[in-house]
């Protein structure tokens, strides 16, 4: 939603639109039954692992639906790479570092040396395990990736692409 209020300039809930975290890749089946069957219109942003959007095809099969790639509002991201691994490209890993420094010195109320070290040893830490930080932190971390990120010195970079890419299809509907 974070992303949602960045691209479109207002809150999802005030034109009707409602983002649905199902709970895994094989939970979407319920809620893209009840979207079939009152004709309610849906996207899958969906992480992009060969076993994601078979796990997405067998949920989409189960409700009716086109499966991906036909199904457009099927939206994967990119390269066979989870949301997490997606959002640690090296244009956000900093953003991301610092989103993480501040939320441990908060959290451990750290003194303005022990938040230096702290940073300085995130760091060192690759793409690769900033991603593992963000997914073993989800529920930690979710809703900071957005005000984070807005920060992006270029602002056509606040929004991740395919998250973009995802407000846009969604943008008709409204």
């Amino acid at each position: 939603p974070a992303f949602a209020v960045k691209h479109w300039g207002y809150q999802p809930h005030e034109v009707g639109i409602s983002f649905v975290g199902v709970g895994g890749k094989d939970r979407y089946t319920p809620f893209l039954r009840l979207a079939s069957r009152f004709n309610i219109p849906y996207c899958i942003f969906s992480d992009g692992k060969n076993s994601d959007i078979e796990s997405v095809n067998r949920c989409l099969q189960k409700a009716e639906l086109e499966q991906y790639p036909s199904n457009k509002a099927v939206v994967p991201i990119p390269n066979e790479e989870d949301f997490e691994a997606f959002l640690s490209q090296p244009e956000y890993l900093d953003m991301l570092r610092d989103m993480i420094t501040d939320y441990e010195a908060s959290s451990k109320n750290l003194d303005s040396q022990s938040k230096a070290k702290c940073r300085e040893n995130l760091s060192r830490k690759s793409a690769a395990e900033i991603a593992k930080e963000l997914r073993n932190n989800k529920t930690t971390y979710g809703a900071r990736v957005g005000d984070a990120l807005a920060r992006h010195p270029d602002p056509n970079k606040r929004i991740p692409s395919h998250i973009k890419l995802l407000l846009d299809s969604i943008r008709p509907i409204t």
